[in-house]
């Protein structure tokens, strides 16, 4: 989890659908590459802290997790975690 959570943060935080979303920032995207996006780097660094805090006590909890329910079983609840959590986001951004 932690290295997906690596790669998925590195690509989406370029991105200006999410920038919109998450810091509500109407940007294009060559305002992306000349890096004028208006978003205070400190509240960036915070939102990528928090994705990466959040990887790493889940990649602890899942070793014993998988140790009680088996590599399947934690596999198959945490899709279910990660399909809920993905269908539930957008309605709190209303």
């Amino acid at each position: 989890m932690f290295g997906y959570s690596q790669g998925i943060i590195a690509t989406v935080q370029v991105q200006p659908p999410f920038i919109k979303r998450m810091y509500h920032k109407n940007v294009n995207l060559e305002q992306v590459q000349a890096g004028d996006t208006g978003i205070d780097p400190f509240v960036q660094a915070i939102t990528v802290s928090c994705l990466n805090i959040t990887a790493l006590f889940a990649s602890i909890v899942a070793a014993y997790i998988y140790d009680i329910l088996g590599r399947r079983m934690s596999v198959r609840i945490g899709t279910i975690i990660y399909l809920e959590a993905t269908s539930i986001h957008p309605i709190w951004q209303h």
